[in-house]
């Protein structure tokens, strides 16, 4: 069954589209500099920032994921993104003030001045991968909705995702993108609720409370992956697959330097960053479980994820259909905000530091937006992949366990001491992504345990690996050319002052040895 758009869910939907063109050309103007086009001039205030932050992880690829993920097996697709909100205690803790202090538009370019450039670059060109792949679940979501609900071909959906995204986010820049995801964020909340009350109607309140709700708990998460391993094990490795995501993801960074002051950034990072999250994907979480009583294994083909549509089609109302169409398509411009996080990456990592170290501001917000386009069609290389998937989100899991999970090593442990040496993070990273990948690709072949190769679970020995070749090559690497020096880790550092502050400390210290100290005071 097809649904058949009335006049009001084309009014709905044709007052969208307008106002996102309307949009894109006002902000268009106020963009001059790459620090407006990227991360919107560091003037946005704390609450933009911190519902922008909240919007990263609920677009349109992140109304299913919750959802898939939680299809039959309690509330684990709402540990997902908890353990996304963990990484962002991190982040403001200590990580963030290094960034505001050296001025950085990437993080990566932190990673230049802790490190060296090979990190820099690595981390670079692996985020361009990862976040690829987010923006390829956002597109599949889309055109699931435009392929299921109105009987759209499935690829082309897809051009239609991929065409409005590419328009805002070039037209509009960051400021652009994140205004326009206040709106997604409130469109999103209360169509999750409200998708939640159709799934509860659909099954009947009585078999809700009598089938659905022992599902909701955070304990069953399904055996059948390995009965051998309890809970707890899955837990830890969806954790340390998630953790990082706030941390080695450009596009959050963005939307944190884009605060008007490093408070601000703080700020926007717990609050309300956090109750968002929670707000969108707790009953996305729960209308996953109902799904699985509505359409349960076996009754449809494809990742589970297509029956969050089925849902939409068979359950909404005649005249709203629109209006959901439209939360997705509002939640869908984060799509553009992830392209333009990657051109970034490329145009400050790659284009400015090693291709063209003089370009003006002008040219590198042109070549920016020429990426930004370009980069939209890179997703269309997973979208295959998954659909082969039991869930969509299960691709991102082995791209980010294989390769990624690793580069959170040396963000967490850069500021904390100058026994990390410059070699360290990038032989770290390099050696941890190739186990990453023989164990993916060959760990059923050479029979070890499925903890190590399972989506959920490889991040788990890669990011071991990773912290202890760092380890052992700053001990070989210190032996040989000793320590960092500390003026050259000025501000990247929370255990020892600047140079400026120690400076400041010898003189007090000198001062206090001068005029004396006894245990009753200050005595000359």
């Amino acid at each position: 069954m097809v649904r058949v758009l009335t006049i009001a869910d084309w009014l709905l939907l044709a007052v969208y589209i307008g106002g996102l063109a309307a949009y894109g050309w006002v902000f268009k103007k106020f963009i001059k500099t790459k620090e407006d086009y990227f991360i919107a001039g560091r003037a946005a205030p704390f609450w933009l920032s911190g519902i922008a932050l909240a919007a990263i992880a609920l677009d349109a690829s992140d109304m299913m994921a919750p959802f898939a993920l939680s299809y039959g097996t309690g509330l684990w697709g709402l540990w997902w993104f908890i353990g996304c909100v963990l990484g962002s205690f991190l982040l403001a803790g200590y990580i963030v003030p290094a960034f505001f202090r050296k001025k950085v538009i990437t993080n990566t370019t932190y990673l230049e001045y802790r490190f060296d450039p090979g990190i820099r670059l690595y981390a670079a060109w692996t985020q361009v991968i990862q976040r690829s792949v987010v923006m390829a679940g956002a597109i599949t979501s889309i055109s699931f909705l435009l392929e299921i609900v109105l009987g759209a071909p499935f690829w082309h959906a897809v051009l239609i995702a991929v065409a409005i995204s590419t328009f805002m986010t070039v037209a509009g820049g960051r400021f652009a993108v994140m205004a326009s995801e206040v709106f997604a964020i409130l469109f999103g909340v209360v169509m999750a609720w409200y998708l939640l009350s159709l799934g509860i109607g659909g099954i009947g309140w009585s078999k809700f409370v009598s089938d659905v709700t022992p599902w909701l708990h955070w304990v069953s998460f399904p055996k059948a992956y390995n009965p051998a391993y309890p809970n707890w094990v899955w837990f830890i490795g969806i954790t340390i697959l998630t953790l990082p995501y706030s941390i080695i993801n450009q596009e959050y960074l963005a939307k944190t330097l884009s605060a008007s002051s490093e408070y601000d950034a703080r700020r926007g990072l717990m609050f309300p960053n956090i109750l968002l999250w929670i707000l969108w994907c707790l009953p996305l979480s729960i209308l996953g479980n109902i799904a699985y009583f509505l359409y349960p294994p076996g009754s449809f083909t494809g990742p589970v994820d297509r029956s969050l549509f089925f849902i939409i089609r068979d359950l909404a109302p005649a005249g709203i259909i629109g209006l959901l169409v439209a939360t997705f398509f509002a939640a869908s411009q984060d799509i553009g905000g992830t392209a333009q996080s990657v051109a970034s990456l490329i145009t400050i990592d790659t284009y400015q530091r090693f291709i063209r170290k003089g370009a003006s501001e002008e040219e590198l917000v042109k070549v920016g937006r020429i990426l930004t386009a370009a980069i939209m069609i890179v997703p269309l290389v997973w979208i295959p992949l998954m659909l082969a998937m039991p869930v969509v989100a299960m691709v991102y899991g082995i791209v980010t366990g294989m390769a990624i999970v690793p580069t959170v090593v040396p963000y967490i442990v850069g500021p904390l001491t100058r026994f990390w040496s410059r070699r360290s993070a990038i032989v770290g990273c390099l050696v941890a992504a190739v186990f990453g990948f023989i164990f993916r690709m060959w760990g059923k072949d050479l029979g070890l345990p499925l903890l190590i190769y399972h989506p959920w679970t490889c991040g788990i020995p890669t990011i071991i690996i990773g912290f202890v070749v760092m380890v052992v090559w700053s001990l070989i690497e210190n032996s040989v050319k000793g320590p960092i020096p500390e003026t050259e880790l000025e501000g990247l550092l929370i255990t020892s002052p600047g140079v400026k502050a120690a400076m400041l400390q010898n003189a007090l210290v000198t001062r206090l040895t001068e005029i004396g100290f006894h245990k009753s005071g200050l005595v000359r």
